[in-house]
């Protein structure tokens, strides 16, 4: 039987704990995939070049993320968001991420959600629920009730 494939989505500022979440998903029998954190340190050299718009290597740069998570996610049977607080916003989904989201929903993925959303993002979780994003709850190992 082929092992099921998870696409592990998060802010590169989670990369350490999305290392460990990998880790845990590989010891329930998955393979995991993190996109462009192999890149980690180019990430990390460039981050503070973000906020200018016109950095023609930059935008190069998120193009050729974007495509690379693309294939990710089209090799892969799911995504699983991982949603950590950031910036006093409980359950922080980034743009990025509602990217993958909606890549993983036109490719027919299965689309996790490691944590619930704050009170002032229910607009957001019944749009995601809708497209049929599964909430964990914050129990990584509810996964393996939806994959198997």
């Amino acid at each position: 039987m082929d092992r099921k494939k998870i696409l592990i989505c998060s802010k590169i500022e989670n990369y350490i704990e999305s290392k460990k979440v990998m880790l845990l998903l590989q010891e329930y029998g998955y393979d995991c995939n993190l996109p462009f954190f192999e890149e980690y340190n180019l990430l990390e050299s460039s981050k503070s070049r973000y906020s200018d718009a016109k950095n023609t290597s930059l935008l190069k740069l998120r193009k050729d993320s974007f495509d690379i998570e693309y294939n990710f996610i089209q090799s892969s049977d799911s995504i699983l968001i991982l949603n950590y607080d950031w910036n006093n916003i409980l359950g922080y989904i980034g743009y990025n991420m509602y990217m993958d989201i909606g890549f993983a929903y036109i490719l027919g993925k299965k689309i996790f959600v490691l944590n619930d959303l704050s009170s002032n993002q229910q607009n957001i979780k019944r749009d995601f629920t809708r497209l049929g994003v599964i909430y964990l709850k914050g129990e990584l190992e509810r996964i393996r009730n939806y994959l198997f």
